[in-house]
């Protein structure tokens, strides 16, 4: 059984185990439990209190950076070497709170990629897929995405480099996953404005 002791602050509450060994709690636990100086606890039920709420902080410290799909965030806990148990207990009340949301990280992700470096819906497609995100959610996020307008661009930075051929920017758009026909679009349409390659 763990032994509580309240600082003179009362925030701070160190627990002092069987074992001999001691360690902070922190005061969301100190609330979340009602623990005052001299409560007495089980040492599991603390150890678990304590490893849940540290999972939850890195959690969020995760989501506040960038957002995630279910399974980069969960991923990145296990490799923190927290218990599935509460990887599980976490990922429930994040999306429950809406913190986490895989719709939401796939319209951003999809956002963020297409301004950086255009690609095709199925390599967009095949990216979210092994980032774990459904594909009923991938398919809708996707349908949204204006791939000719993606190709243009891409089409774009594509003429941008010296010496590029024709033949050269199909096989560069196609390996971004454009659809044939909407490179043969884009391609005409860069014949016709710049007057060949």
């Amino acid at each position: 059984m763990a032994v509580v002791h309240r600082g003179a602050g009362q925030q701070d509450a160190s627990a002092y185990l069987e074992d001999g060994s001691s360690f902070c709690i922190p005061p969301e636990v100190v609330r979340s439990l009602g623990l005052e100086e001299g409560s007495v606890i089980p040492d599991e039920t603390l150890l678990h209190h304590c490893t849940h709420h540290r999972a939850a902080v890195k959690a969020l410290t995760l989501l506040a950076r960038r957002e995630h799909s279910c399974r980069e965030l969960r991923r990145k806990l296990r490799e923190r070497s927290f218990p599935e148990e509460i990887i599980d207990q976490v990922i429930d009340s994040l999306l429950k709170s809406s913190y986490l949301d895989d719709r939401r990280f796939a319209q951003e992700w999809v956002r963020q990629r297409l301004e950086r470096r255009p690609e095709g819906t199925r390599k967009l497609a095949a990216a979210l897929a092994a980032k774990g995100v459904d594909r009923q959610i991938v398919q809708e996020v996707l349908a949204e995405v204006d791939e000719y307008e993606a190709a243009q661009r891409a089409c774009e930075k594509l003429m941008r480099k010296p010496s590029m051929t024709r033949d050269r920017c199909i096989r560069s758009l196609a390996n971004k996953g454009f659809s044939r026909k909407v490179i043969d679009s884009c391609v005409d349409a860069e014949d016709d404005y710049t007057g060949g390659f």
